[in-house]
């Protein structure tokens, strides 16, 4: 069967350190009875949180040739190895798949805040404006007024709300 083993190793290894780290997983795999059948780096990329105090890693993907039985030993292998920070290992349909893989840095989800203002504003339909020509002998309606208490504002608010009620029906 067919299984494909992604790996990550710290980037505090140099390329030269992590070719050599493949040699030693690839020896893993063989040990436990397995092929490697095809191996390929696929890059350095920040992680989704810290491992180990580790922020960015190199991903390994690599195609292996086993048997189901091998697989929990090259599990067990793959977990005490030092230098392999994190693994995952799945099998797959007959073949291997002809992919190409474009890693990208992990990016957090937005808060609800900071969604919404990224989310294009929407044009908000206005009712049309009324004018009222005051004469010179009317005081502006912008004047200084005594604090009116609650009674006399829901008073006031109701007038409003009769005049524009009434005009609109």
């Amino acid at each position: 069967m067919m299984y494909e083993i992604l790996y990550i190793i710290p980037t505090r290894y140099t390329d030269a350190e992590i070719e050599g780290i493949q040699g030693v997983v690839r020896g893993l795999v063989e040990k436990a009875g397995a092929k490697v059948v095809k191996e390929e780096n696929l890059g350095r990329i920040r992680l989704a949180y810290p491992i180990k105090q580790t922020r960015h890693g190199s991903y390994i993907l690599a195609y292996v040739e086993a048997e189901t039985s091998m697989v929990a030993e090259i599990e067990n292998q793959l977990r005490l190895a030092t230098e392999v920070l994190r693994h995952m290992i799945v099998q797959l349909p007959k073949g291997i798949p002809e992919r190409s893989f474009a890693l990208e840095s992990y990016v957090a989800p937005l808060s609800e805040e900071e969604e919404e203002m990224r989310r294009p504003r929407r044009a908000v339909e206005t009712a049309p404006v009324k004018t009222v020509e005051v004469s010179e002998t009317e005081e502006p309606m912008l004047r200084e007024e005594k604090p009116l208490s609650m009674e006399e504002l829901d008073k006031k608010l109701d007038e409003i709300l009769d005049v524009n009620t009434s005009e609109n029906l």
